[in-house]
C-alpha cells in the first residue's frame, strides 16, 4: 500500500532542529561579502566602444537611407516604363 501512495510517506517526515549558531554564521558570511566594483578603465572602455558602435550604426543607416532614395527613384522610373504598378497598396480608397 505504501508503494501505491507516496503521499502517506510524506506524513512520516519530521522537522529537524538546526544548531542555534547556524543562522548567525550564515548572516555573518553574507555581511562579510564585499561588493566588487569594475575597474574604471574597463567601464570607460566599454562605454566608449558602445558609443562608437552606436554612432557608426547611425552613420551607416543614414548613408543607406540616402542611397536607397536614389535607388527607389530609379526603380520607380523603371516600373513606370514597364507599365507596372510600383505601389504595394492593395486597396484604392
Amino acid at each position: 500500500m505504501e508503494k501505491n501512495n507516496p503521499i502517506q510517506r510524506l506524513s512520516k517526515i519530521r522537522k529537524v532542529e538546526a544548531p542555534p549558531f547556524l543562522f548567525t554564521r550564515i548572516e555573518q558570511k553574507i555581511n562579510d561579502l564585499k561588493v566588487e566594483k569594475a575597474p574604471f578603465r574597463l567601464v570607460f572602455a566599454l562605454v566608449t566602444s558602445f558609443c562608437v558602435l552606436l554612432f557608426l550604426n547611425i552613420y551607416l543607416l543614414n548613408n543607406s537611407y540616402h542611397s536607397n532614395n536614389q535607388g527607389d527613384q530609379a526603380m520607380q522610373t523603371f516600373m513606370e516604363d514597364m507599365n507596372m504598378d510600383y505601389s504595394n497598396q492593395l486597396y484604392y480608397e
